[in-house]
């Protein structure tokens, strides 16, 4: 009898660890990550296989820029959060909704227009306003890089390196999701 009333005790108390637990998790929500997919195919793959990693651990929320809606299939991460509504509109609310912005599938067009400053469309814009803000930028820069030694290759190699002044972290793909 007293060896069940001490198993009942010990049973209850590991219930209420238990419980703690699960209360101090939901109290601290996951950190808000904003996934931007731009108009790149390159490594999709392996992109939906490292967020599904990192969404372990962070909260997603994606969003398609212009091009990424013509050329890649939104059903590849149905498992995610999609914002539909995206536009240069709202990328303020959104932005001030996420932590962490994180360009999985950074182009060339887009590292050449951060570099110079331009904000033509809503990626530019609220990526911009991230940098500004000192949010934490992340991205993946192997679509950038041109492997050759022609003038014009350099310069757009160059943009990669002006970009890393900017207080924006670029990394391999198979690196970012350890940085986040």
């Amino acid at each position: 009898m007293e060896l069940e009333k001490i198993i009942e005790y010990i049973v209850q108390e590991v219930i209420k660890k238990i419980n703690s637990q699960n209360l101090i998790e939901e109290l601290n929500p996951k950190e808000k990550i904003l996934v931007i997919i731009n108009g790149s195919t390159n490594n999709l793959e392996q992109i939906v296989l490292e967020l599904k990693k990192i969404s372990k651990k962070y909260d997603l929320s994606l969003v398609f820029s212009e091009a990424a809606s013509n050329i890649i299939d939104e059903n590849l991460f149905s498992e995610f959060h999609i914002i539909k509504d995206f536009s240069i509109k709202n990328y303020d609310e959104i932005l001030s909704k996420n932590n962490i912005i994180l360009l999985p599938l950074l182009t060339k067009n887009t590292v050449a227009k951060l570099v110079v400053g331009i904000r033509d469309n809503a990626i530019t814009n609220l990526v911009s306003k991230a940098l500004l803000l000192e949010k934490k930028v992340i991205a993946a820069y192997d679509s950038c890089i041109v492997n050759n030694k022609v003038p014009y290759a350099k310069l757009i190699n160059s943009n990669v390196e002006k970009l890393k002044t900017m207080e924006l972290s670029l990394y391999k793909l198979r690196n970012w999701q350890t940085i986040c």
